[in-house]
């Protein structure tokens, strides 16, 4: 789980790893969870290469997966890079018992 912090309450990590084939843009934003776990959201974020945000970019986006884990809410923003589509970040959602939303 990863996470800035968001003037909702929210946490938000916005992630770009170029090294891969497509390069992956993700940005995962979290609300609902306690003080410690929030902390360690944040302290995880540059840990990860993410750089914490006020909130997810909308530009680019394909879609959000919304997980529910505990009470707590993490929606994983995925943008449209190199060959990476929907269908592929769908797809991961489902495994990961997700709610998918395509924009």
């Amino acid at each position: 789980l990863l996470a800035g912090c968001g003037s909702n309450g929210s946490v938000a990590c916005d992630l770009v790893d170029p090294s891969g084939s497509p390069t992956l843009h993700q940005c995962n934003e979290l609300t609902g969870f306690d003080g410690t776990q929030r902390s360690d959201a944040e302290d995880a974020c540059p840990r990860l290469g993410g750089t914490l945000v006020d909130s997810c970019p909308l530009e680019g986006e394909i879609g959000v997966c919304k997980l529910t884990l505990d009470g707590a809410v993490e929606d994983l923003h995925f943008y449209s890079k190199l060959d990476a589509t929907g269908a592929t970040h769908e797809s991961t959602c489902m495994m990961l018992k997700g709610l998918w939303t395509g924009s």
